[in-house]
Formats: structure tokens, C-alpha cells, sequence
């Protein structure tokens, strides 16, 4: 496996990893407001993924900027 491979596989493990600690008790707390508000299965769908999304795609940025900077130092330091 090259290097980038084993990577990207990092990442991906690091960034599922950290979004499912994020996603449950997240979902928990979710479920528990929707229950209370007595919300329909249509707002449940709607609402939950449109939060899940936000989440996901701000977990991902932070996540990509700090692989893109580690990779950029081993750069530096294998040149």
C-alpha cells in the first residue's frame, strides 16, 4: 500500500471515528427534543439531517485542514 493510500485511510478512520462520537449523543439529545416536541416522522427526517449535514461538513473541513497541514510539514521535512 503507498503512502497516500495508508493516508487517506487514516483519515477516513480518524473522520468516521470522530463522527460517530459526535453522532451519538447528538442523535440521543436529538431524538430526546423531537419526542418532547412531538414532531411528525417528516420533521424528524428533515430536521435531523439537515443538522447531521451542518455537523458533517464543518467536522470535515477541520478534519481535511489538519491532514492538509500535516501533510504539508512531512513536505517540508522530507525536502
Amino acid at each position: 500500500m503507498t503512502k497516500a493510500k495508508i493516508n487517506a485511510l487514516k483519515e477516513a478512520l480518524v473522520d468516521t471515528g470522530i463522527g460517530t462520537l459526535i453522532s451519538l449523543p447528538l442523535n440521543f439529545f436529538l431524538a430526546s427534543l423531537a419526542i418532547q416536541l412531538a414532531w411528525s416522522a417528516t420533521e424528524i427526517t428533515f430536521y435531523f439531517t439537515a443538522f447531521f449535514f451542518v455537523i458533517a461538513v464543518v467536522r470535515k473541513v477541520y478534519i481535511r485542514l489538519y491532514f492538509a497541514g500535516k501533510q504539508s510539514d512531512e513536505d517540508k521535512n522530507n525536502t
